[in-house]
């Protein structure tokens, strides 16, 4: 699994914990009459989400459901200050903004350079737009963003911007994806390519 499913995984999980939905709970005061704590928790990240109001966040406890209610409400609202509030999975809710607002100011307020450039993967992604993928400096960053490209506009002639072994990997992903078994004809490794013709039959 690469690193690009990885994070889309835990988006996936911080959505889930970013709150409960019983309809019958509407202000703080009726979080603060539930005995259990973890459905108490999940109540204040619902009103804080439906109010849109991150200070109710501060009550939860536990750490991920905290930043899940950050990242819910930085989500419903676009603000980009909210993420600063998230703890140190803080970069993950840069790497959503920055997809759902396709901008790449968003990343490149990120330090750390492979933080910059997961988040430029996310934004090509949701564009579409390999020029982005070319902002990136580590070769197998860059070959998996072209990847990711590739696979999901169903386009090969993609793969040819990765390197050598990128563009191999890259052309038996989708050519299995596609079960197009001509696709590995263009594969240069022998094993890459046995792999691809086998599961393309």
């Amino acid at each position: 699994m690469n690193k690009f499913v990885s994070i889309c995984l835990l988006f996936s999980i911080l959505f889930a914990l970013s709150g409960c939905t019983n309809n019958q709970l509407k202000e703080v005061s009726d979080c603060d009459k539930l005995s259990v704590q973890s459905e108490q928790e999940d109540c204040y990240s619902m009103i804080a989400q439906s109010k849109t109001d991150f200070t109710i966040c501060n009550k939860i406890t536990d750490d991920l459901k905290k930043d899940g209610c950050y990242f819910g409400i930085a989500n419903l609202t676009n603000d980009l200050s909210v993420c600063d509030k998230v703890g140190e999975r803080k970069r993950y809710c840069y790497y959503k903004l920055a997809e759902l607002k396709q901008d790449l100011a968003i990343c490149d307020k990120l330090s750390d350079q492979e933080q910059k450039s997961q988040c430029y993967s996310f934004v090509a992604y949701s564009k579409s737009d390999t020029a982005i993928c070319g902002k990136i400096s580590d070769e197998i960053m860059r070959d998996t963003c072209y990847a990711n490209i590739a696979l999901n506009t169903n386009n090969p002639s993609v793969c040819d911007k990765s390197s050598s072994l990128g563009k191999d990997v890259c052309y038996s992903e989708i050519a299995v994806k596609s079960k197009d078994s001509s696709l590995c004809n263009k594969i240069a490794d022998a094993g890459t390519k046995n792999y691809c013709i086998s599961n393309t039959s």
